[in-house]
């Protein structure tokens, strides 16, 4: 498995599994805020609980594992997140 890769938008890391799936939390975070990422996760997932399909869990080291999606998860999950925003505007 290769090692993982983590780019910074914003001043926000994102980090990508060895296989190109990017952490779901941490894209969030960097396109509407670290501070609202959990909170509109748990909003989309309430609002569209299929997109937990679309993920899988990624152990990145011992102590820690991420939920992480696949170019196509994201793009659907990316869509769903921006009516999301826009409603709660």
């Amino acid at each position: 498995m290769s090692d993982p890769l983590t780019i910074v938008v914003d001043k926000e890391p994102i980090q990508f599994t060895g296989d190109g799936k990017v952490v779901v939390l941490d894209a969030i975070g960097a396109l509407c805020g670290p501070e609202d990422k959990t909170e509109l996760w748990t909003r989309l997932l309430d609002k569209r609980p299929e997109l937990r399909g679309l993920c899988e869990h990624h152990r990145f080291s011992r102590n820690g594992s991420a939920l992480v999606t696949d170019g196509e998860g994201w793009d659907k999950i990316q869509s769903a997140l921006f009516d999301l925003v826009l409603e709660l505007e």
